[in-house]
């Protein structure tokens, strides 16, 4: 699916932080980030998208389709035909569609997946697709969103505002529209005003909001003035947060300490105690936006060693896995130790006892010592590597200390052992 370089879908970035789209553009230009993929949460959304549209446009029941069709209209769709679409999205999908046939009764026209373009009122290409545009003569605009994802959006985004006026400048001539009414459709997550919610304004109310909060962010970005403003909505799902200097130096800013003291070797936070109740509020508000900072980085550097870059002492190690058992050797061991395969098989459903049950198995019924059941479960059991992890090399004084500590402490336990009450 082509997007608009300003899409309404990001207008919650690009509108709070203006400089965000042409810093993204360099980056991805200079190859320290990757092109904007959409991930697997966002092709299973595209897919319920698709069979909306398709039920919308053919007035019918997401219920009433049989597989095969299902499979046909997520198959025909390059970016999503790999999604395995299951009764969870086809739910979805009906709240949906089910809403979009209230609003046939009540408006003169309705629309699935409209595609609103702004780029002839502003120097650059701005607009994006509606899922449900429905237009009344000298009335009510109504435009709806399905999000299949469980962050709650409200009916008041940025990206229904930019749809309505891309209703509003498009087809305004024609309907000669009074109000508009927002709604968000949103199964999968929880909010107070529950899965369907709207909110009206006037259309005075929306065409003042283009003159106050979208002209001035699109204008700027037009020229090339726009600057890095970095906040907690926009740095959110920013693609460029980890590399931001503005982000970090703010985000670091919360917790008080100076960006230029981070390269330093042990940069210090300061003590709560020593805080403000302000200081203090303002740092816990700001929680969620500075653990998302720290992953986002910690991410970076894991993709940057990926690539063959080296950062720091960082490097990567194997993740190892729980213990599973090895079936085929473990049925061949209990053979040799006169164990049946059904003593150690657990009901109603027949399948072998997890690693733990068995060993306490041994130690409770076959009363094997210790050293016996930790030997039989080396030889049946292997700890499978599950992906890859940072971690950090040690350097050649703190490893050389570290083997001069456990040296001493060996010697002293030999020592402690040759002694002799007097």
């Amino acid at each position: 699916m082509s997007h608009s370089r300003l899409a309404a879908s990001k207008a919650p970035q690009w509108i709070r932080c203006p400089g965000s789209i042409a810093y993204v553009e360099f980056l991805i230009k200079e190859g320290k980030i990757p092109e904007d993929k959409a991930g697997d949460a966002a092709r299973l959304g595209t897919a319920v998208h698709d069979i909306i549209e398709h039920c919308i446009k053919q007035e019918i029941h997401p219920r009433a389709l049989t597989k095969r069709q299902i499979d046909r209209i997520v198959k025909a769709d390059p970016e999503t035909k790999n999604i395995i679409i299951t009764s969870k999205e086809i739910g979805g999908a009906s709240m949906c569609v089910e809403r979009a046939e209230l609003l046939r009764g009540e408006f003169d026209e309705l629309f699935a997946e409209r595609k609103y373009d702004l780029s002839f009122r502003y120097d650059v290409d701005l607009g994006g697709t509606c899922d449900i545009s429905a237009f009344q003569q000298n009335g009510w605009l109504a435009i709806e969103d399905y999000k299949n994802g469980r962050g709650a959006v409200e009916a008041s985004s940025y990206q229904l505002m930019i749809y309505a006026l891309g209703a509003y400048h498009n087809e305004g001539d024609w309907y000669n529209f009074q109000n508009v009414r927002r709604t968000v459709i949103q199964p999968n997550a929880s909010h107070p005003e529950g899965k369907i919610r709207s909110e009206e304004i006037s259309v005075y109310e929306l065409l003042k909001w283009e003159e106050e909060v979208l002209a001035p962010a699109v204008t700027k970005i037009a020229r090339n003035t726009a600057e890095l403003i970095p906040g907690p909505i926009q740095c959110e799902w920013c693609p460029a947060r980890h590399l931001c200097e503005a982000n970090a130096k703010d985000s670091l800013s919360i917790a008080q300490i100076d960006f230029q003291n981070v390269a330093s070797p042990k940069p210090e936070l300061p003590a709560p105690q020593s805080l403000s109740k302000d200081q203090l509020a303002f740092v816990v508000d700001n929680k969620s936006r500075i653990l998302k900072f720290l992953d986002a980085c910690e991410n970076h550097v894991f993709k940057t060693i990926e690539r063959g870059e080296q950062i720091g002492d960082y490097h990567l190690e194997n993740k190892i896995g729980n213990r599973v058992l090895l079936e085929e050797k473990l049925k061949r061991k209990l053979k040799l130790k006169r164990i049946s395969v059904e003593d150690v098989t657990m009901t109603p459903e027949p399948k072998l006892m997890t690693v733990t049950q068995l060993e306490a198995y041994l130690a409770a019924v076959k009363k094997w010592p210790k050293d016996k059941i930790a030997k039989f479960m080396e030889s049946v059991t292997e700890k499978p590597i599950t992906g890859q992890k940072l971690a950090k090399t040690l350097n050649t004084a703190e490893s050389d200390f570290s083997n001069l500590k456990t040296s001493k402490t060996s010697k002293t336990s030999k020592n402690r052992k040759l002694r002799r009450p007097r």
